[in-house]
C-alpha cells in the first residue's frame, strides 16, 4: 500500500507526529498503523518519564520481601520506633529485624536517628512512602503531618 507523501508535496496530507493522535481523514488500514505508531511512541515515552528504572526495580524488590514490606508498614505507622520494640510488633527476631532495617538503610529508603542508646528508626524514601498510601497504609498520632 502506498501512503500519501507530505514530502513529496502531495495535496491534502498533513505530516504526522507520533505524539499527536492521527488525523481523521486516512484510510482504515493507514489510520490504524498511524494509531499503532502513536501507541508505541506512548509506550517508550512512558519508559521515559518512569525515571531511572533500576532504582525502581531495587524499590519494588525491597517492597517485595515480606518481612521487608512488614517493617516498613510498620515504620509508616510508628516512625522513631526502636528496633527492638520493631521486632516484637512485626514478630522477628532482633537479629532478623537488624538485618532487614540494614538492608533498607544501604538502599537509601530508612534512616535511623540516635536517641541516648538506642536507634530510631523511621522511612526517608518518599516513593515508597507515596506506595503505602497507596495500598492503603495509615497513619497514627506519631506520623508528622505532611
Amino acid at each position: 500500500m502506498n501512503l500519501p507523501d507530505p514530502a513529496a508535496g502531495d495535496a491534502d496530507v498533513q505530516p504526522i507526529v507520533a505524539d499527536e493522535p492521527p488525523p481523521g481523514n486516512l484510510p482504515s488500514v493507514a489510520l490504524a498503523m498511524l494509531e499503532d505508531l502513536h501507541r508505541a511512541e506512548q509506550a517508550r515515552q512512558a519508559l521515559h518519564d518512569a525515571g531511572e528504572i533500576q532504582t525502581w526495580a531495587v524499590r519494588f524488590g525491597l517492597l517485595g520481601d515480606e518481612n521487608r514490606l512488614k517493617i516498613l508498614l510498620a515504620l509508616h505507622r510508628a516512625p522513631g520506633i526502636t528496633v527492638g520494640d520493631l521486632a516484637a510488633a512485626v514478630g522477628m527476631s532482633d537479629n532478623a529485624a537488624s538485618h532487614a532495617l540494614s538492608a533498607l538503610r544501604m538502599a537509601g529508603v530508612v534512616t535511623a536517628a540516635r536517641d541516648g542508646r538506642f536507634r530510631r528508626w523511621s522511612i526517608t524514601d518518599h516513593e515508597i512512602h507515596d506506595i503505602l498510601h497507596a495500598v492503603g497504609a495509615s497513619h497514627s498520632t506519631l506520623h508528622p503531618d505532611h
